[in-house]
């Protein structure tokens, strides 16, 4: 039986007064971030987890076969990684790497 868990997009139902809000479509995705010498990376699409930030962190790095993860957040995200960050001042586009 063929895999349907990649299936379909994101996009939020009710985004306050400008109603349903798409994400980038995975062909959008596809196309600005798999090119060139990045031709080999592989991004997964799979929406049916629903888990907090930090579960989903600690789960793809436990799964991951290379060790890298590269997860897009806002700087509440960052705090949300590390209990010691929680009070810190992170500037907006921030980055943090842990190893």
């Amino acid at each position: 039986e063929e895999d349907k868990s990649d299936d379909y997009e994101l996009f939020l139902e009710q985004y306050g007064w400008i109603g349903e809000c798409s994400f980038l479509r995975k062909q959008q995705i596809l196309d600005q971030f798999v090119v060139g010498k990045y031709k080999n990376i592989e991004i997964r699409f799979d929406y049916r987890l629903i888990e907090s930030f930090h579960e989903c962190v600690t789960r793809l790095v436990r799964e991951c076969e290379t060790n890298i993860v590269l997860c897009v957040t806002h700087r509440e995200g960052i705090r949300a990684l590390d209990d010691r960050l929680k009070y810190s001042r992170i500037p907006y586009c921030g980055l943090a790497k842990y190893a």
